[in-house]
Parts: C-alpha cells; sequence; structure tokens
C-alpha cells in the first residue's frame, strides 16, 4: 500500500483513540496530557521494542531539539543525519503551531504525517476551545535507536529525552498560566517513529511515556 492510500485512514485511526481515550487532546509528545494529569503510559512496544542495542554512532546530546551528528564513517550516516534534521526540524514547526494555537503558517505538514500530525491538529483545535497557547520551547536528548532503510516504507525509531520545564501554558488573551498537576512529569522519554515518504523522512507517531529521564 501506499503512503499516499495509507494516511488518510492511519490519522483517522489514530484521531478516533485520542478523542476516546482522552477527550481534550493536546497532540504531539505529551501535550496530551499536559494540562490534565500527567503522561500516559505507554508499553513501550513497537518497531523499535524489537531492535538490539542502539546505535553507538548516535549518542544523545542537549539542547533546544538538538540532535546528535552521525559518525560520517557511517555507511548510513546521511540517512540517520536525514531523519534526525526532520525531527528537529518537526520541533521547530510544532513549537511555532503551539504559540499561536495554529498549524497554519507553519510547515509541518513538511515534516510530519499521520497520527503525529493528526494529534497536533486535534491539539489546534482544543487550543482554540481553550484559549491556550504556549511560550518557550522543550529541550531534546535524542537518540537513534534503530533504522531500517532498505525496507519498502523506510523507517526509523528514535528515543527522546523530553524536557518541557521550560514549556510553559498560557490563556492567550490573559497571559495568565494554566494551572498544571503538581505532580506533572515535566523530563520523560518519549518514542518516535519515522518513516520516508518518498524522497522526504516524516515524523509519523510520537509517544510520550510516564518514565522519567
Amino acid at each position: 500500500m501506499t503512503r499516499a492510500a495509507r494516511h488518510p485512514a492511519y490519522s483517522a485511526l489514530r484521531k478516533r483513540k485520542s478523542v476516546r481515550s482522552i477527550g481534550f487532546t493536546l497532540g504531539a509528545a505529551a501535550l496530551v496530557t499536559t494540562l490534565l494529569t500527567g503522561c500516559s503510559g505507554d508499553d513501550g512496544k513497537g518497531p523499535e521494542a524489537t531492535l538490539g542495542p542502539k546505535d553507538p554512532t548516535a549518542s544523545a546530546s542537549s539542547g533546544d531539539a538538538a540532535s546528535p551528528t552521525p559518525s560520517p564513517t557511517d555507511p548510513n550516516a546521511a540517512v540517520k543525519q536525514a531523519v534526525l534534521d526532520t525531527y528537529d526540524r518537526m520541533w521547530a514547526e510544532q513549537v511555532k503551531a503551539y504559540g499561536k494555537g495554529s498549524i497554519n503558517g507553519t510547515a509541518l505538514r513538511e515534516y510530519s504525517a499521520g497520527p503525529a500530525l493528526a494529534d497536533t491538529q486535534i491539539a489546534m483545535d482544543s487550543f482554540k476551545e481553550k484559549g491556550v497557547v504556549t511560550r518557550g520551547a522543550p529541550t531534546h536528548e535524542v537518540t537513534l535507536s534503530g533504522l531500517k532503510p532498505e525496507k519498502k516504507v523506510p523507517w526509523a525509531s528514535l528515543t527522546d529525552c523530553l524536557d518541557t520545564t521550560a514549556w510553559k501554558y498560557v490563556y492567550k488573551k490573559t497571559g495568565k498560566p494554566v494551572d498544571m498537576p503538581k505532580d506533572q512529569v515535566l523530563k520523560y522519554v518519549t518514542k518516535v517513529q519515522a518513516e520516508k515518504w518518498g524522497k522526504s523522512w516524516k515524523i509519523v507517531d510520537v509517544k510520550p511515556s510516564n518514565t522519567s529521564c
């Protein structure tokens, strides 16, 4: 099945799950639960669960959407860098979208698709309804934990230690902060899936966990 044929159904399925299980969903990378009760559970299963040890050439780094740089001697270095760059750019566009409560005027569709994009759109609808936007940005420690570039649909998995401490949620009209749960986990493991659609890598799934890091 081609990516174009899969995408609408794939997104719709995730949207139904998100609405049924959470109701007020805030989308990407644990905004799903930030305004509610904390990070949702994750059994950690998925493509990355069957992989071997983490790639030693992709050591974690920190900073605002910072990513490790693959070794230039790695035959897959260019592919890995493309995946990491896509994740960086996706987050840059996510921050823009959450900062104004809309994906309009962002390049988010260039870097995300499937459930990841669907969740963000759901979040934007919720943001508009609640009058909420964000200020600041999260930081990241990213590891490329799996890569299968030879597949018919090449895929990669990443593990991110996502730190939302400096990402604040406020009411757009007043600038007042949104009340947060006192036990809210602010720095946690996030599992990410990417796929290559045509010539471009896309982030297709972002799953926060309740595991702190």
